[in-house]
């Protein structure tokens, strides 16, 4: 059974290495959430939620970490999504 899809083994190295990014990627947004959730709490959550820098700290806080935590999840068998196949030439 073909695990590759029909990709070449230069391609499958190459979103193997974008999932390795990706997970990364992830592991250092979590290690950052975790190492300043006291100050975040402290500066962010006690304040006035109808500000609108209050909505923009909190879209540029969780949206990169959702972004890649969603990205990573795979779509298609062999661990290809559509975000990583879009820039692969018909093989």
């Amino acid at each position: 059974m073909d695990t590759t899809g029909g990709l070449s083994l230069s391609y499958v190295n190459a979103l193997a290495i974008g999932k390795q990014s990706r997970g990364a990627a992830i592991g250092l947004l979590f290690y950052d959430h975790l190492i300043s959730l006291d100050r975040e709490i402290e500066l962010v959550w006690a304040t006035d939620k109808r500000r609108p820098a209050f909505w923009l700290y909190i879209f540029n806080r969780f949206f990169a970490f959702a972004y890649y935590i969603f990205d990573t999840i795979p779509l298609e068998p062999a661990g290809r999504t559509p975000s990583n196949l879009r820039d692969i030439p018909d093989v």
